[in-house]
């Protein structure tokens, strides 16, 4: 953005959008929508990532066309146009809904306060999947959205010029001008669109003459910009999917025997201990016919260990495995240095330095003809490289997901969906459904805002975990609750006046019953194989000053589980509820970290390791 053109003491007002095509139906009929959603930049991080604070609005239903009634003259083009008039339609839906931004300069806005503001809107971020983003910039398949590398350029090691608005409205210009008219095809005809779309595929573009942010890089926008940096890198589909999709079956082509038994890995991962915080792949994951983020989340942290000392995952496999996970978890930082940033790049270098290896030891197959593949014409393996700059040009990526909007279809979609009656002209009625349910919110609020009386978090919408639930057995009642606890971090987050949770010492969660209630002192060290217990117990009551152990130690009340609340560096990292276990059944006693008294929250110095035998 020109810092000129924004007077002095204006508000920036930074637009992020996101968008992303969902299904409507299950298993049949096939009816899709393709909502668009709007948040603000000012809101801050956390609260656009806690979707039910409702940072986002629906901004539209953008149509999808089903089908072309006009005549077409060979099958080819019936097979292809209506992909084409699809992008056609979708640069026009899009002209009319940031025409508002279109010339208007800034303009006087009330805030929260009551105070008014001279404002500059600024289309900023926009979050969606490769797909779209190729749609968006008007761009053809297998390219790279950020550099001009077409296809055959993406394993290229050189460096491309970097890509812009003016760059691809050049190629777009580029294309028209070298169409030679036909006889008898007239411009703008349904002939003129399948020449020109044919022309711009040889050139890389994705056959739309007239992108909808043609005009954003001009005098006409309040605020210049260039969508190809509007758009934000994806964490979901350009981070996690790859993982998925190309690492793990890549990785299993190569560690599997292939003949006919229990997969390697799937047994590796069978065989792992279960670990707090840690899910337990009992089955494996060649069973998974669909991977979900939370699959591919829990994966990510198993599936280097699982490999390792496999039969035939060599040192370099690792490594590159190693390398590609490494970029994982660095791109998800929620803040970033450039000591951060040179990891990044480091590792995404050793990443395309050892990643030949899965061609070597034929990992890497064709889907179709089983064959080995000795190239890496993979878009999402190709957008690693650009990470750094992103970051640099946008801030962190932890906020910049596909996620979020993927979450909001459930809310403003598919739930509005089913309140429909399924039939043509379903969309008004989604659209009347959800403009009435937000309606009813905002009476909500005022309401609470008004009586002062602020209604509890949703069921099932919090932070942390329910006792209960996936990580716990759910014995008693809670002492001091985890699910309290909850609720006083999303308080403290709204800017409610509540007790602070490691300050007022709330920071565990105890079931009020233990799980071995009254337990004899030699029962206990039998039980739970702590020999050394009954004299580690003598010393610490000698350094109190105390002779022997008291008769109220006789029998101790023991839990086999806890909860702890994680501590964070900074206001930006929510808290994370971790369960500690001591289970003599089980076999299983969690490693933890001891603070011995100067540890600093970052890092591991001041930290002693430790495995934990008993709690009472």
């Amino acid at each position: 953005m020109e810092k000129s053109k924004a007077p002095r003491g204006t508000t920036i007002i930074p637009i992020i959008v996101a968008s992303d095509k969902t299904t409507l139906t299950s298993h049949t009929g096939g009816r899709m929508a393709h909502p668009l959603y709007l948040t603000l930049g000012n809101i801050r991080k956390d609260v656009r990532a806690s979707i039910h604070r409702q940072a986002y609005l629906l901004l539209a239903y953008i149509p999808i066309l089903s089908k072309i009634k006009q005549k077409l003259r060979n099958k080819t083009m019936k097979k292809m146009m209506l992909g084409i008039l699809s992008k056609w339609l979708y640069h026009q839906c899009l002209s009319k809904i940031f025409s508002p931004l279109k010339g208007q300069g800034s303009y006087r806005a009330v805030d929260a306060e009551g105070f008014e503001r001279e404002t500059w809107r600024v289309l900023m971020s926009w979050v969606a999947d490769m797909e779209e983003v190729w749609m968006i910039l008007g761009l053809g398949h297998f390219v790279c959205p950020f550099r001009d590398a077409r296809k055959n350029d993406l394993d290229s090691p050189n460096e491309f010029s970097p890509r812009t608005s003016t760059s691809v409205k050049q190629s777009i210009a580029g294309v028209r001008a070298a169409m030679t008219e036909a006889d008898g095809v007239e411009r703008g005809s349904m002939d003129d669109t399948w020449s020109f779309a044919q022309a711009a595929k040889k050139a890389g573009l994705c056959g739309v003459e007239m992108p909808f942010w043609g005009w954003m890089d001009g005098d006409e926008a309040e605020a210049p910009v260039d969508i190809v940096k509007v758009m934000s890198y994806d964490l979901l589909h350009w981070c996690h999917k790859p993982f998925a999709d190309y690492i793990v079956p890549w990785t299993q082509n190569i560690v599997d025997d292939g003949d006919g038994g229990e997969s390697e890995i799937d047994l590796r991962l069978r065989l792992q201990i279960p670990r707090s915080g840690f899910r337990h792949f009992t089955n494996g994951i060649s069973g998974f016919s669909q991977w979900t983020q939370s699959d591919t989340r829990d994966l990510e942290k198993e599936f280097l260990g699982a490999i390792s000392g496999a039969p035939r995952a060599t040192r370099q496999l690792v490594q590159a495995t190693r390398s590609f996970l490494d970029y994982i978890y660095l791109a998800t930082y929620p803040y970033h240095t450039e000591s951060t940033l040179s990891q990044l790049e480091e590792r995404t270098k050793a990443f395309e330095d050892t990643r030949p290896i899965y061609v070597s030891l034929g990992g890497r197959l064709s889907e179709t003809t089983g064959e080995v593949i000795d190239s890496f014409l993979i878009p999402k393996l190709h957008i690693p490289r650009h990470i750094t700059g992103c970051v640099r040009w946008k801030g962190t990526l932890d906020g910049s997901s596909t996620e979020g909007s993927e979450r909001l279809h459930i809310d403003l979609v598919k739930e509005a969906w089913r309140a429909s009656n399924h039939r043509d002209g379903h969309l008004l009625q989604m659209i009347r459904w959800v403009d009435l349910r937000e309606r009813i919110d905002a009476l909500e609020l005022y309401l609470c805002w008004r009586d002062e009386a602020w209604p509890p978090e949703k069921a099932g919408e919090g932070d942390g975990e329910q006792e209960g639930g996936r990580d716990g057995d759910g014995d008693g009642e809670r002492e001091r609750g985890e699910g309290d606890m909850v609720k006083k971090q999303t308080a403290a987050q709204k800017g409610w006046n509540v007790p602070d949770p490691i300050v007022d010492n709330v920071d565990y969660s105890l079931n009020k019953r233990p799980h071995l209630p009254r337990t004899a002192l030699g029962n206990m060290i039998t039980l739970f194989e702590i020999p050394d217990f009954l004299a580690d117990l003598l010393h610490y009551f000698k350094t109190k000053s105390v002779g022997g152990i008291p008769a109220a130690f006789a029998n101790l009340d023991v839990w086999t589980q806890f909860r702890i609340l994680l501590p964070v560096p900074n206001d930006f990292m929510k808290p994370e509820w971790r369960r500690i276990r001591a289970q003599p059944a089980q076999k299983i006693f969690d490693t933890v970290l001891v603070n011995d008294g100067d540890a600093e929250v970052v890092g591991l110095q001041g930290y002693s390791v430790g495995e934990l035998r008993l709690v009472f």
